[in-house]
């Protein structure tokens, strides 16, 4: 249930969001929460938000949770 109501929200958090360059660190801190917290993987992140997404985790020290699938 908590993995669909993340999904929910992040749905609608992008959607609101859309279109603004300055809206994706906040929204790539969301995702980077979630992959620390191990509820989603790297490759899920949208393409556009994985630099971003990348670059945070990086900073936190873990750039080895930035991982595409085979």
């Amino acid at each position: 249930m908590r993995n669909k109501l993340a999904r929910l929200f992040l749905s609608v958090a992008l959607f609101l969001l859309k279109g603004g360059d300055t809206m994706f660190p906040r929204i790539a801190v969301i995702y980077v929460t979630f992959i620390m917290d191990e509820e989603i993987t790297f490759s899920k992140v949208p393409a556009t938000l994985k630099p971003e997404v990348k670059r945070q985790l990086e900073l936190l020290g873990c750039g080895h949770l930035v991982k595409e699938a085979a």
